[in-house]
C-alpha cells in the first residue's frame, strides 16, 4: 500500500511545476539497452520530437544501458514517480494482467504486418489501457521482431520438435507451446542462452534474427526455420496517475512525439531483422528453411490446443480480432469467422439469412459494396456496386475489420441502421436500411418475346437446380418457337465455385472451363464440362456488370472463351481468388485465400475483370409518345399490292402494343441484348431461306 501512495505523491509533485514555474518540466526515460538499438534510437527520437513540439516545456532526459534503472526495477521505479517513461518487454505483464499474453500465443500471427493491423485495431489500443487498474498506462508498442524457431535438426514438422528441449523466456504460454509439441521448454536468462546451446544444455530457442545473429546463435544451431510464430515487442509505459495529470497541451506533444520515435523504431527494427536474416544466409553457418503454406497450417493446426487452454484468461475477442488482423493483412478476401459468423455463412450459402442483402468487401479502410443482392433491403434503399460506406449509424469505419463492420450491419429484424454512402460523382449522403430476413432466391426466369431469360442472383447450393428448372419451364412455354437466351449475371456477388462449374457445364459440351493454381503446383485442378447443353446450340447472351464478382465471373469468362456466348454489359468486379473455409473446432473457422482462378484461355481475372464483347452502359430510355402517322396505305386511292392480303389497321396497332409489353424498356441493357438475339434469329432464318 505504501507504495502506491508514494506513486500519487511523487506524481502530483512531478506535475506541479508545469503550472507554477517557467523552467521546463524535466522527463526522464530509461531502458535497458544500448543506444545504437533500435529501442535506443526510438528514445532518442522522442527527446529530439517532444523538445522540438513543446519548446520551453519539457526537457527529456534518456539513460540506456540500465543506467537509472535495471530490468527487474523499471516497473516499481514507475509506480514510485521516480521515473517518467520507460520501454519494456511485453512477455513482463502477465503479473498485471494476462491478455497481453495475446503476443505470446504460437502462430496467431503470420507477419509483421499482421501485428501492426491488431496493434492499430481497436483490440490492440484497448490493451495498452488493460493495466491502468494497476496505475500503469501504455503509450505505444515497440517492435522487436517476430521469432524464429532453431535446432541442431531442421524443424519442418512439428512432431520435428518432439523429445528436443528448448529455451523459452518467463512465461506459462511459451511452455504450453513446447509441451503441446512433446518439447521440453527451459528457462534461461538471455545471457545464458548462447552457452547453453553450445554444451547442449539445450536443443533449441526461439527469437528473432536480429537478436540470433547478434548474440552468435547460428554459429551453435545448424537449422533455422522461418517460422514467424511469436511476438517479440515492447510497450511504452507511463505513470497513469500522471499522465492523466498533465496540461492537454503537453499530453498532446508528447503524444505526436511518441507517435514519431514509434514508427523511428520499428522502421529500423524491421530493416534490422532483414539483414541479420541476410548476414545469416551468408555466413552460411545455419541452413534457413521456409514454410510453405501447408506445412504452416500444419504447425497453426497443432498450437489451437494451446490458444484453447489460454482463451478465458486472455479474452475470446482479443485472439479473434488477432487471428483477423493476420489473415486481413494476407488479403482483403481471407478473415476470421467467429462461431456466429461462420454459422451465418453456413446459412447464407444454403440461400436464407438475415442482414441487409449486401456483399461487401475492405478497401483502403472503408467498407466497399460489390453487389447489393435483388428483393433485399440493400436493393430496395438504392445501395450500388461501387459504394464505399463510410459510417455506420454515424461511426466511422476505419479501423474496423471486415468482420466487425459486417457484425454492426446484422442486427434484429424490422430495426434500422444508417449507412453513410461516398458514391463516385455524388455527394456523400446517408440512407437508412430496416434490416429483414433475407431470402435469396438464386434463380428466376421468364419469357421475353421468344427468349428465354434466366436471371442468377448468387451461386448457392440451390442455384443449379434453379437453373435446370428453369430452362424446363421456358422450353414448356416456347418449346421450338425459343430463338435465344439471355443469362443474367449482373449485381451477382458469386458464391460457390462448385455451382460456378456445374451452370458453366449445363451450357458446354466440352472443354475446360475453369483452373485454380496457388503457391503449389501439384495442388492446381482443372475443372472441364461434360457432354450436354440445356439450350441445345441456342445463342446466349451474358450480362454483365461492376457488381458480377468471382463465380460470375467464372461462368461468363467461360463462356466467352469457348465462343459459345456473347458477353454484354460493363467490365466486372475482377475478383479471380478462390477462398477455402477451413473450420475450426470449436473456434468458427479460417476463410484464407488459397488460389487464382484462370478462364479457359489461361486468363486471370483478378484485378483485370472480364471485359464484355459488346459494352453497353445502363441508360434509361424513354418512348416518345405515339403520334398518329400517316401511311401510304391511308391515303386515298393508294395502289393495291396484288397478291398480298391487306392488314387491317387496328390489328397493326394490337400488334405494337404487344410488342412493347415484352420489351423493359427500363432496362436497356437487357433491351439490347433482346435485340441481339433477335437479329441472330433473323439473320439465321434468312441465311437457311
Amino acid at each position: 500500500m505504501r507504495k502506491w501512495l508514494l506513486a500519487a505523491a511523487a506524481a502530483a509533485v512531478l506535475v506541479a511545476p508545469v503550472a507554477a514555474s517557467a523552467d521546463p518540466m524535466i522527463l526522464k526515460f530509461s531502458h535497458v539497452v544500448a543506444e545504437k538499438t533500435p529501442k535506443g534510437q526510438a528514445a532518442l527520437k522522442f527527446k529530439e520530437a517532444a523538445e522540438r513540439l513543446l519548446p520551453g516545456k519539457v526537457k527529456v532526459e534518456v539513460y540506456p544501458n540500465s543506467q537509472l534503472f535495471g530490468d527487474a526495477k523499471e516497473m516499481e521505479a514507475l509506480a514510485l514517480g521516480d521515473v517518467h517513461f520507460i520501454s519494456t518487454s511485453l512477455s513482463k505483464f502477465d503479473k498485471f494482467t494476462k491478455k497481453v499474453q495475446v503476443y505470446d500465443l504460437p502462430f496467431l500471427f503470420d507477419d509483421v504486418a499482421a501485428v501492426d493491423r491488431f496493434q492499430a485495431s481497436k483490440n490492440g489500443q484497448e490493451l495498452l489501457k488493460s493495466m491502468v487498474g494497476k496505475n500503469f498506462l501504455g503509450l505505444a508498442y515497440w517492435h522487436n521482431g517476430l521469432k524464429q524457431i532453431s535446432a541442431k535438426k531442421p524443424l519442418i514438422k512439428p512432431d520435428d520438435a518432439k523429445g528436443l528441449k528448448f529455451r523459452i523466456q518467463q512465461s506459462d504460454i511459451l511452455a504450453a507451446q513446447f509441451q503441446q509439441l512433446g518439447a521440453n521448454p527451459q528457462k534461461l536468462a538471455f545471457s545464458e542462452v548462447y552457452q547453453a546451446l553450445q554444451v547442449g544444455t539445450v536443443d533449441g530457442q526461439e527469437n528473432t534474427w536480429s537478436n540470433i545473429f547478434s548474440q552468435k546463435f547460428n554459429e551453435v544451431q545448424t537449422d533455422i526455420t522461418e517460422s514467424n510464430h511469436g511476438v517479440i515487442d515492447y510497450m511504452v509505459l507511463v505513470n497513469n496517475k500522471w499522465w492523466t495529470g498533465l496540461p492537454k497541451d503537453v499530453q498532446a506533444g508528447l503524444t505526436k512525439a511518441m507517435a514519431e520515435a514509434t514508427a523511428t523504431n520499428n522502421e529500423i527494427a524491421n530493416q534490422l531483422n532483414e539483414d541479420a536474416k541476410k548476414k545469416i544466409q551468408a555466413s552460411k553457418t545455419s541452413k534457413i528453411h521456409q514454410l510453405t503454406a501447408a506445412q504452416r497450417q500444419e504447425w497453426v493446426k497443432a498450437m489451437k490446443p494451446v490458444w484453447a487452454k489460454f482463451e478465458k484468461e486472455i479474452g475470446k475477442d482479443l485472439i479473434e480480432a488477432a487471428i483477423n488482423g493476420m489473415l486481413q493483412s494476407l488479403d482483403p478476401h481471407s478473415s476470421y469467422l467467429n462461431e456466429d459468423s461462420f454459422r451465418d455463412m453456413q446459412v447464407q450459402t444454403r440461400g436464407e439469412f438475415g442482414g441487409l442483402g449486401i456483399e461487401v468487401t475492405m478497401e483502403q479502410g472503408l467498407v466497399r459494396v460489390v453487389s447489393p443482392i435483388d428483393e433485399t433491403p440493400a436493393a430496395r434503399a438504392g445501395l450500388e456496386a461501387g459504394d464505399f460506406i463510410t459510417h455506420l449509424d454515424g461511426e466511422s469505419v476505419l479501423g474496423l475489420t471486415l468482420s466487425d463492420a459486417v457484425d454492426r450491419m446484422r442486427g434484429r429484424v424490422g430495426s434500422d441502421i444508417e449507412l453513410t454512402i461516398r458514391r463516385e460523382g455524388a455527394e456523400p449522403f446517408d440512407v437508412t436500411v430496416t434490416r429483414d430476413v433475407v431470402r435469396i432466391r438464386s434463380v428466376r426466369s421468364r419469357v421475353e418475346g421468344k427468349v428465354g431469360y434466366i436471371r442468377v442472383t448468387t451461386f448457392n447450393e440451390q442455384t443449379m437446380d434453379g437453373v435446370e428448372s428453369s430452362m424446363a419451364s421456358l422450353r414448356e412455354e416456347l418449346g421450338n418457337e425459343m430463338i435465344g437466351l439471355v443469362l443474367d449475371l449482373r449485381r451477382n456477388p458469386g458464391g460457390l465455385l462448385d455451382q460456378a462449374v456445374k451452370v458453366s457445364d449445363a451450357f458446354l459440351d466440352q472443354g475446360e472451363i475453369v483452373s485454380t493454381r496457388g503457391r503449389d503446383p501439384d495442388a492446381a485442378q482443372r475443372f472441364n464440362a461434360t457432354k450436354g447443353d440445356l439450350a441445345e446450340g441456342l445463342p446466349i447472351v451474358v450480362l454483365i456488370n461492376g457488381g458480377s464478382a468471382s463465380a460470375s465471373e467464372i461462368v461468363a469468362g467461360a463462356l466467352q472463351d469457348h465462343k459459345r456466348a456473347v458477353v454484354m454489359g460493363t467490365e466486372s468486379f475482377g475478383k479471380g481468388s478462390v477462398q477455402t473455409i477451413m473450420p475450426i473446432s470449436g473456434h468458427g473457422a479460417l476463410r484464407l485465400t488459397t488460389a487464382k482462378y484462370y478462364t479457359p484461355s489461361g486468363r486471370s481475372i483478378q484485378l483485370t475483370s472480364i471485359t464484355p464483347d459488346i459494352i453497353v452502359e445502363q441508360a434509361k430510355v424513354e418512348i416518345e409518345e405515339r403520334t398518329q402517322r400517316v401511311r401510304e396505305r391511308d391515303l386515298r386511292n393508294a395502289l393495291s399490292n396484288e397478291g398480298v392480303e391487306e392488314t387491317p389497321k387496328d390489328a397493326v396497332e394490337e400488334e405494337t402494343d404487344e410488342v412493347s409489353e415484352t420489351t423493359d424498356v427500363a432496362d436497356y441493357q437487357l433491351a439490347r441484348a433482346l435485340d441481339l438475339l433477335k437479329g441472330i434469329a433473323t439473320f439465321s432464318v434468312r441465311a437457311t431461306n
